[in-house]
């Protein structure tokens, strides 16, 4: 059954519009030796590793978006594996105003650059592969691990493609 609050927080007046806040990003894949391997990024600003992604620019499609963020927090030239994104969601409400926060997932893979080569060094710490399972028991953000997950499903490591 939908929400019919969907959207919507309960404020000292009652009900009131939530605003929603729209990013992309990449999930990118390697074969690794036994498992499949994920590229995350380490923020100055929090120890876990998380999935490299932004906030859309205005005339910025989601997949241009994805794609120009992995790059600049990564350095490396990725290409999305499908055309369709991953979609997560999840309510940041720890500071006011509370925000709905919409990501958009691309399944990708490298095709070339590397870490010393990222426009943003000011924030990320650190640039790294983490084997799959690895990856998800250090993450702590449950959206991004969902679309980790979601990803990984349709990964053939035969093909080293998607």
């Amino acid at each position: 059954m939908d929400n019919p609050h969907h959207g919507e927080v309960l404020g000292g007046g009652g009900l009131k519009q939530m605003e929603t806040k729209t990013a992309a990003g990449c999930v990118v894949l390697r074969a690794g030796e036994a498992e499949p391997e994920v590229l995350v990024i380490w923020t100055k600003q929090y120890a876990d590793p998380t999935l490299p992604k932004g906030h859309v620019k205005p005339g910025e499609s989601l997949l241009e978006c994805a794609l120009r963020e992995t790059e600049e927090e990564t350095g490396y030239v990725v290409e999305a594996k499908v055309q369709t994104s991953v979609e997560t969601e999840r309510v940041l409400d720890k500071h006011p105003p509370t925000v709905r926060k919409v990501v958009h997932w691309f399944p990708a893979s490298v095709v070339s650059g590397a870490p010393e080569n990222r426009a943003e060094k000011s924030l990320i710490s650190r640039v790294g592969w983490l084997p799959l399972s690895e990856a998800i028991r250090q993450m702590r953000r449950p959206d991004e691990i969902e679309a980790l997950r979601r990803c990984a499903a349709v990964w053939t490591p035969s093909a080293m493609s998607f």
